[in-house]
Protein backbone atom coordinates (compact mmCIF):
# COMPACT_ATOMS: atom_id res chain seq x y z
CA UNK A 1 0.00 0.00 0.00
CA UNK A 2 1.42 3.35 -1.01
CA UNK A 3 1.45 6.44 1.13
CA UNK A 4 0.24 9.19 -1.23
CA UNK A 5 0.34 12.23 1.02
CA UNK A 6 0.75 13.22 4.64
CA UNK A 7 0.89 16.39 6.66
CA UNK A 8 -1.17 18.45 9.05
CA UNK A 9 -4.50 20.16 8.58
CA UNK A 10 -5.10 23.86 9.13
CA UNK A 11 -6.10 22.87 12.69
CA UNK A 12 -2.68 21.21 13.15
CA UNK A 13 -4.13 17.67 13.05
CA UNK A 14 -1.98 14.99 11.37
CA UNK A 15 -3.37 13.12 8.34
CA UNK A 16 -2.38 10.36 5.90
CA UNK A 17 -3.72 9.68 2.41
CA UNK A 18 -3.08 6.12 1.28
CA UNK A 19 -3.91 4.25 -1.90
CA UNK A 20 -7.21 2.39 -1.98
CA UNK A 21 -6.82 -1.39 -2.12
CA UNK A 22 -9.41 -3.44 -3.99
CA UNK A 23 -9.79 -6.72 -2.17
CA UNK A 24 -11.11 -8.60 0.83
CA UNK A 25 -10.04 -8.15 4.41
CA UNK A 26 -8.20 -11.20 5.69
CA UNK A 27 -10.56 -11.29 8.65
CA UNK A 28 -13.59 -11.53 6.32
CA UNK A 29 -11.84 -14.21 4.28
CA UNK A 30 -11.12 -16.31 7.38
CA UNK A 31 -14.72 -15.99 8.61
CA UNK A 32 -16.18 -16.63 5.14
CA UNK A 33 -18.24 -19.63 4.16
CA UNK A 34 -15.49 -21.21 2.03
CA UNK A 35 -12.67 -22.56 4.19
CA UNK A 36 -9.14 -21.85 3.04
CA UNK A 37 -7.17 -24.84 1.81
CA UNK A 38 -3.90 -25.70 3.58
CA UNK A 39 -1.85 -24.39 0.65
CA UNK A 40 -3.76 -21.11 0.66
CA UNK A 41 -3.19 -20.64 4.39
CA UNK A 42 0.53 -21.33 4.01
CA UNK A 43 0.75 -18.91 1.06
CA UNK A 44 -1.01 -16.13 2.99
CA UNK A 45 1.16 -16.64 6.09
CA UNK A 46 4.32 -16.62 3.93
CA UNK A 47 3.25 -13.34 2.36
CA UNK A 48 2.50 -11.82 5.77
CA UNK A 49 5.96 -12.80 7.01
CA UNK A 50 7.59 -11.36 3.86
CA UNK A 51 5.60 -8.11 4.24
CA UNK A 52 6.84 -7.73 7.83
CA UNK A 53 10.43 -8.09 6.60
CA UNK A 54 10.20 -5.20 4.12
CA UNK A 55 12.12 -2.00 4.93
CA UNK A 56 8.85 -0.04 5.29
CA UNK A 57 7.90 -2.41 8.12
CA UNK A 58 11.10 -2.09 10.14
CA UNK A 59 10.71 -1.43 13.89
CA UNK A 60 10.13 2.34 13.64
CA UNK A 61 7.23 1.76 11.22
CA UNK A 62 6.00 -1.65 12.33
CA UNK A 63 2.27 -1.87 12.83
CA UNK A 64 1.75 -2.86 16.43
CA UNK A 65 -1.54 -4.64 15.82
CA UNK A 66 -0.66 -7.51 13.48
CA UNK A 67 -4.01 -9.25 13.10
CA UNK A 68 -6.35 -10.33 10.27
CA UNK A 69 -8.50 -7.14 10.20
CA UNK A 70 -5.35 -5.15 9.34
CA UNK A 71 -4.54 -7.11 6.16
CA UNK A 72 -6.15 -6.95 2.73
CA UNK A 73 -6.10 -9.86 0.28
CA UNK A 74 -6.04 -8.44 -3.26
CA UNK A 75 -6.59 -10.17 -6.61
CA UNK A 76 -3.46 -10.48 -8.74
CA UNK A 77 -2.95 -12.01 -12.19
CA UNK A 78 -0.17 -14.33 -11.02
CA UNK A 79 -1.64 -15.30 -7.67
CA UNK A 80 -5.31 -14.69 -6.83
CA UNK A 81 -4.53 -14.12 -3.18
CA UNK A 82 -1.88 -11.48 -2.58
CA UNK A 83 -1.74 -10.09 0.94
CA UNK A 84 -0.35 -6.96 2.45
CA UNK A 85 -0.80 -4.72 5.46
CA UNK A 86 -3.72 -2.38 5.08
CA UNK A 87 -2.00 0.23 7.25
CA UNK A 88 1.80 0.47 7.35
CA UNK A 89 1.79 2.59 10.52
Amino acid sequence: MKLLEYGTTTRDEPFLVMEYLEGTGLHSLILGKSPLLDGQRVNLLRQMAEALGRPCMMPANLHRDICPPNYVVTPDAGDPRQIGPSDPQ
